[in-house]
């Protein structure tokens, strides 16, 4: 069967579902050194660019996204976009959070990142969960192979600490310059059940 830029997306989810790596790789283009569209990008919910360049930051990417959430499952809702090689789907994200995300740079995002592995409950049966809306925008190469060249991933990354800040997780960062009041120190979660941002 010809690829299409629908069995693309069909295999791109089936491998992030069974957490399968090397499948998952096989549907991005090859970083082909030149040009503005050289190298496939992944951004999350980054509008300032793509955070993760190029193959081997991709596979970075997903290879801690699968460490974090060894039960993870995309589950599309409704497609919302499809114009030439551009597909936009509601997404359900749900997994079990298992390790720490990415600490520091390059590739830590708060606030997510804030929480470290001595936060998370050794024993599976007690660690916290994520239940979130994503939207997934993914453009393709315009090759016969029809390769994903991009992914843009929105979500609600403050509604992800919500769910997953651990009992007596105490406080929470905003990010630099996020809001005027984003200096002025931490801001407190209930009592590690719920983080809570008031912003004026």
């Amino acid at each position: 069967m010809a690829a299409s830029n629908d069995s693309t997306l069909k295999s791109f989810i089936d491998a992030i579902n069974g957490q399968q790596l090397q499948d998952l790789m096989d549907q991005f283009c090859l970083d082909s050194g030149s040009g503005a569209n050289a190298v496939p990008t992944v951004g999350l919910t980054n509008r300032q660019g793509p955070m993760f360049v190029g193959r081997a930051a991709i596979q970075t990417l997903f290879g801690q996204l699968f460490k974090s959430f060894q039960n993870m499952v995309w589950t599309a809702t409704a497609l919302r976009l499809k114009e030439g090689n551009v597909i936009g789907i509601e997404l359900d994200v749900t997994g079990r959070h298992d390790r720490e995300w990415f600490q520091g740079d390059p590739f830590g995002s708060p606030p997510f990142s804030q929480i470290q592995q001595g936060n998370i409950d050794p024993h599976p049966g007690n660690r916290r969960t994520m239940n979130i809306p994503a939207f997934a925008v993914f453009t393709f190469d315009g090759s016969a192979n029809c390769l994903v060249q991009n992914l843009a991933l929105y979500f609600d990354r403050y509604k992800l600490m919500d769910q997953l800040a651990p009992i007596g997780f105490g406080t929470i960062d905003l990010p630099q310059g996020s809001h005027p009041h984003s200096a002025d120190g931490p801001f407190r979660a209930a009592g590690g059940k719920r983080v809570t941002i008031t912003l004026d």
